[in-house]
């Protein structure tokens, strides 16, 4: 069941960071990862509460979309458009801060990775290789449809690989 509830997860949020560090689309990126959030408000409640029952020993999961809109305005939202606010009224101030920015993040996100990890050991152990090996075949396969089935340049190519890959394990 957990799997199935991760693939209704919106675009993952470190797709753009990661768009940047590959040299792919970065607003291609951050306009996906908009784009898929603002889907998934729409149709994560709908998913859970008729998909979910068809799956043997599942009952319907209430989720209510005011809860994911509020936990991605505050997590993808306000720092994506306080960024691009920033950068269209003062770029001078957003290249100087891009930096320490970059630094934070480069920080931040394996150091939320780590916490994951640790907070979740006990859930991580219990998972077993063979779930373990279908997820990683997952996310490498829909890395490679992503990257096959975009008809765009070679740097938005990366950006749909990336963000079919990365969608999910973020």
């Amino acid at each position: 069941m957990s799997i199935m509830l991760l693939s209704f997860a919106p675009y993952a949020p470190g797709v753009p960071k990661s768009s940047m560090q590959s040299q792919a689309d970065f607003a291609l990126s951050v306009s996906l990862t908009a784009l898929f959030g603002v889907f998934s408000v729409i149709t994560t409640p709908i998913l859970c509460k008729y998909l979910l029952p068809v799956l043997p020993g599942s009952a319907p999961l209430e989720v209510g979309a005011l809860g994911i809109a509020r936990s991605l305005g505050i997590s993808i939202f306000l720092p994506t458009l306080l960024g691009v606010f920033i950068f269209e009224t003062r770029p001078q101030l957003a290249l100087r801060l891009s930096e320490w920015v970059n630094t934070f993040a480069n920080i931040f996100l394996p150091a939320m990775l780590l916490l994951a990890i640790v907070s979740r050991f006990e859930n991580l152990r219990q998972v077993n290789g063979q779930a373990m090996l279908t997820m990683i075949i997952a996310c490498l396969a829909f890395s490679l449809l992503g990257y096959n089935l975009s008809d765009l340049d070679e740097a938005s190519r990366r950006t749909t690989s990336l963000g079919s890959g990365l969608r999910n394990p973020s």
